[in-house]
């Protein structure tokens, strides 16, 4: 199957019919309202961190640079390395499902809006 979606240039779940991961969407047809943005952090050294946040609260946070710095900047720092305006400006955009997933020595991290 790998050569086959290769040579379609496309994965092989979506060969097998799936639905993808990320999608774009009617910006427009959106309700930000009922958005929630879901990020989960597993760092090498055990730390665990989920955080489901309201869309319309990040759009509030990115806005406001003192409150963003805080909550990136707290114990841990989990969240530092994570540009949520830019994760606002996709959102407005229409980007739904897995934006940003991460595997690497230090830690994991997954977000997604849904």
């Amino acid at each position: 199957m790998k050569p086959l979606a290769h040579a379609l240039r496309i994965t092989v779940g979506e060969l097998l019919g799936e639905e993808p991961e990320t999608k774009l969407v009617d910006p427009e047809g959106m309700d930000t309202s009922k958005m929630l943005l879901r990020v989960i952090v597993d760092t090498a050294e055990g730390d665990k961190v989920r955080v489901n946040l309201p869309v319309a609260i990040l759009t509030m946070l990115a806005e406001n640079d003192s409150l963003m710095d805080m909550m990136t900047n707290g114990k841990g720092n989990a969240l530092k390395g994570i540009d949520f305006k830019q994760i606002v400006a996709m959102v407005s955009m229409g980007v739904m499902g897995k934006i940003v997933e991460v595997e690497s020595g230090d830690a994991n991290v997954s977000i997604w809006v849904e």
